[in-house]
């Protein structure tokens, strides 16, 4: 799985608590997952709201007995990546799609 994410800042990331949104940026990424939807690049999406990343990857890997390897920003604090308010969204791929996807997103 693939976490798209806006860039953040180095004035926020002094403060990685803080929750941080940036209107053009989340519009952004919602035209860049629509937009990968209608090239079926992805399979499913889904925002990084309610229980936060942690539990978004373990609602999407439950169903299918996935597991993640989560690799954190060391400029982040573990539990502000893993449970703040993010503007995130976890995709999945098929593993046909992987290289078409990640050319996508980058």
């Amino acid at each position: 799985m693939h976490v798209a994410q806006p860039d953040v800042s180095a004035e926020v990331a002094n403060y990685p608590l803080m929750p941080y949104f940036n209107l053009k940026e989340q519009y952004q990424l919602q035209q860049t997952i629509s937009n990968s939807i209608q090239e079926e690049l992805i399979e499913s999406a889904s925002d990084v709201s309610e229980g936060r990343l942690f539990v978004t990857l373990v609602e999407s890997s439950i169903p299918w007995g996935l597991r993640h390897e989560i690799q954190t920003d060391a400029s982040i604090h573990k539990d502000a990546y893993l449970f703040g308010a993010l503007s995130w969204v976890v995709v999945s791929i098929r593993v046909e799609q992987d290289a078409a996807a990640f050319n996508y997103f980058r």
